[in-house]
């Protein structure tokens, strides 16, 4: 048996395909900031609906975020900044201790924008195909 293949436009497949990754670039780099965004903004609030009293006073707004991105990448991080008031006590708040109940924030606040970032990714990269 012998096989034979068309490879004709190949290489302008090829060519197209990476013209398409530089134009979704941005657009990731935005969707994701907005994610982080949303996330942060999200966790700040489940803190601040759970938490009693006054003991977790500064904690919401150690909750930061930082997106890094480079030609063919992007990452976001999440979470509280251990150098503001509070902000070592993120482990303990959303795991809880053996004298604190703990308080789902992050993990929650992740779990509902994902179903958002990967629309908005999947429209990022339709858009770029375009």
């Amino acid at each position: 048996m012998r096989y034979t293949v068309d490879v004709a436009g190949a290489g302008e497949l090829a060519r197209d395909l990476e013209q398409a990754a530089d134009k979704v670039m941005p657009e990731v780099e935005r969707v994701t900031e907005r994610g982080a965004y949303n996330i942060r903004r999200d966790a700040r609030r489940n803190v601040r609906a759970g938490a009693r009293g006054l003991y977790l006073k500064h904690y919401p707004r150690s909750i930061g975020y930082d997106v890094e991105s480079g030609s063919d990448w992007v990452e976001a991080e999440i979470g509280p900044e251990t150098d503001k008031p509070q902000g070592g006590m993120g482990r303990g708040v959303e795991f809880g201790s053996s004298k604190t109940a703990p308080i789902p924030h992050l993990f929650p606040a992740f779990d509902a924008e994902l179903p958002r970032y990967e629309r908005q990714l999947a429209r990022a990269i339709d858009r770029a195909l375009r």
